[in-house]
């Protein structure tokens, strides 16, 4: 059985019901760029079909309900979405390099949400955080293992 996959990838289970893996990444190689076809937005998330009227619906009715507007997306939105598409050895060795750039990056998010709303910036303060602890113990690892690079 194969779960949909409207990113190009092909799921392959064995069991009804229990997940996968992905068997074919469309973007295994970068040479197959000009032919791939992201999902269109208005249809689906990347996964499954997305019903945007009946969203907004949503939004609104919890909107005139004064009560807290909140959507999802689905689980593995950005890193898994690229594995998906790239396989995870190809999107490893794509990210060498944009350790610092990341880092940035992540920082500038956290401050925005911030600005925002200071709650939400709140919860993003622990990321940039590990991010920082995960740098300087590659850093140190590598310092104290020169030969292993």
């Amino acid at each position: 059985m194969q779960p949909p996959c409207f990113s190009g990838c092909t799921w392959e289970t064995s069991d009804d019901g229990i997940t996968g893996s992905v068997h074919h990444h469309p973007l295994e190689d970068w040479s197959e760029f000009h032919a791939y076809r992201a999902p269109d937005p208005a249809e689906s998330d990347g996964t499954f079909p997305v019903e945007w009227g009946r969203i907004g619906a949503r939004v609104a009715e919890q909107k005139e309900n004064g009560a807290l507007v909140h959507g999802g997306l689905p689980h593995g939105h950005i890193f898994l979405r690229l594995q998906d598409i790239r396989g995870y050895e190809n999107l490893i060795f794509d990210m060498h390099g944009v350790g610092f750039p990341a880092w940035l990056l992540i920082v500038a998010n956290t401050i925005s949400f911030w600005r925002v709303r200071p709650a939400a910036g709140a919860w993003r303060v622990p990321y940039p955080l590990w991010m920082t602890f995960a740098g300087a113990l590659n850093y140190w690892v590598w310092q104290l293992n020169p030969g292993l690079l």
